[in-house]
């Protein structure tokens, strides 16, 4: 292993996770291919504990999931993946780098979880035997040019009929294009600001729940 880590307590409700992350943002695994789908200079992005992806797991840590297939997109480390995972729910996951299986599978057996179902492919890439999900779910998945045009085709070749999609945005400007395009596909947005406890002055984002043919996801505190 040619790249540093370290280990996160991360506590919501009455669910407590280990998490192995990457120590810092300068790490890069040395045996990074030319033809890498990452570059030097995002290598190190999938292994952090980013605020958008946290204020996504403890969201999800108190939405009703029995009965559902989920699919969590651009996991990077997945914790809301294994925080839904400890909950017993049927999660999928994916990520295009590709060192993010082998840490969710590492995150997995560090918490005594069943290993995650995973991908490693782009939004609009994944499998079409997946098949159809319940609810899909992405952390600050819009940050690059296009991005909203590609989780859009991901929600159409992805979501059931009755379908629930949930964003956790720090305010990308692809996020009003990414309504457009799913309110063409049928769905209405729901949209709450949410804080980011991890940051300094308590910055604060937004969770988008977007909803069709479904009522919004029931939600009960987390225990």
């Amino acid at each position: 292993m040619s790249y540093k880590t370290r280990q996160h307590a991360l506590s919501f409700g009455a669910i407590t996770l280990q998490v192995r992350a990457l120590l810092d943002l300068q790490q890069v695994d040395s045996q990074l291919s030319e033809d890498a789908p990452v570059s030097s200079a995002q290598w190190a992005l999938f292994g952090h504990l980013w605020p958008a992806g946290l204020a996504l797991a403890r969201h999800v840590a108190g939405i009703d999931i029995a009965g559902l297939r989920l699919l969590e997109f651009g996991c990077g480390l997945g914790v809301p993946s294994l925080l839904l995972r400890a909950r017993g729910a049927d999660i999928h996951a994916s990520d295009i780098h590709p060192r993010a299986q082998e840490f969710l599978d590492f995150n997995c057996a560090l918490n005594d979880l069943p290993r995650i179902p995973f991908s490693t492919a782009e939004f609009k890439q994944l499998p079409s035997a997946l098949g159809r999900y319940d609810v899909l779910l992405g952390a600050d998945v819009l940050y690059e040019r296009g991005a909203a045009e590609t989780v859009a085709e991901l929600v159409n070749a992805h979501a059931k009929p009755c379908a629930r999609v949930l964003i956790s945005d720090p305010g990308r400007e692809q996020t009003a294009r990414l309504s457009k395009l799913l309110v063409l596909q049928g769905f209405a947005l729901c949209e709450q600001r949410v804080a980011y406890p991890e940051t300094p002055m308590n910055t604060r984002g937004r969770l988008l729940e977007f909803s069709r043919d479904a009522p919004p996801i029931a939600h009960r505190p987390a225990l």
